[in-house]
């Protein structure tokens, strides 16, 4: 539970790394929610606001945004890659942009999200950086908050 939980008490943090473990249960329950706030809305017949999203759904993904984005960001971190990598969850809009016919939006989007998401698939597998790297000390051989043991007590 402990790992579900971090990334929330890490709000905001894009700073130093995050283990498999953090990033992919995170995602499950993640995940998990997303669909039980898309059957609540389905069950209690919600109307649509945006994206096929009724407003409980909406609500969750909103409050999920920033911890799905900096454990993200610190599991690339992690396998000594830059953050900037989470883009490329963008790739399928770039690729609605750059179609100019109608029919090849979708092929052009949806060949995009694909590439892209196999791109961050590979890294996110990926074991972390033995020892220290440009982001951080490594989180196996830190504390579950993520900070380092240095050794010494308080």
């Amino acid at each position: 539970m402990q790992w579900i939980l971090m990334p929330f008490r890490r709000l905001g943090d894009v700073n130093g790394r995050s283990r498999r473990t953090e990033f992919w249960l995170f995602g499950l329950a993640a995940l998990l929610v997303q669909m039980i706030a898309g059957f609540v809305d389905a069950v209690t017949d919600q109307e649509i606001i945006v994206l096929g999203m009724g407003p409980v759904t909406l609500l969750i993904t909103l409050a999920l945004l920033v911890p799905t984005a900096t454990v993200g960001i610190r599991r690339l971190h992690d396998v000594g890659w830059r953050g900037w990598w989470t883009l490329l969850f963008g790739l399928p809009y770039l690729g609605w942009l750059g179609s100019v016919e109608a029919g090849t939006q979708t092929i052009l989007a949806a060949l995009a999200l694909l590439v892209g998401s196999l791109v961050l698939l590979v890294l996110l597998v990926q074991p972390g950086t033995p020892g220290n790297n440009s982001y951080g000390p490594n989180p196996k051989t830190t504390g579950n908050d993520g900070i380092a043991d240095t050794g010494t007590s308080p």
